[in-house]
């Protein structure tokens, strides 16, 4: 969802995108697995992020991130949760410029598809 966390089934029902006690008003809410792609036609340079698992999560799962710019990984991390007020957190910026696809993936790692709520926080794509 976007400027929301994951939230439910349908399209808008997410709330406030919350990574290791704090609020963003941007970014993008996942659940695992996902893969979104941006199409930025060579117009930007960087991206840049924080990634976590969302606030409401209080289970034991995992999760791996990566990050593609025009097919190529330039970003991997993986992330634990271990119980309630665990935080797992990984920042970053990727320059991507002249890049034409920038490609945001959560994959799960075989811990079940439980609660696996990923925070692309606080994500800004600079352009042109």
């Amino acid at each position: 969802e976007r400027r929301t966390d994951n939230g439910g089934r349908a399209a808008g029902d997410g709330g406030s995108i919350n990574v290791a006690g704090t609020t963003c008003a941007n970014g993008l809410g996942v659940h695992a697995a996902s893969n979104i792609i941006f199409d930025i036609a060579g117009k930007c340079s960087q991206f840049s992020f924080i990634a976590g698992f969302d606030d409401s999560v209080t289970s034991n799962v995992s999760v791996r991130l990566l990050i593609r710019v025009d097919g190529r990984t330039v970003f991997t991390s993986s992330l634990a949760q271990s119980g309630p007020n665990a935080t797992s957190v990984t920042r970053g910026t990727i320059g991507i410029s002249g890049a034409k696809r920038l490609q945001l993936l959560v994959s799960d790692l075989d811990n079940g598809n439980t609660s696996e709520l990923i925070n692309w926080a606080d994500a800004k794509v600079v352009c042109n």
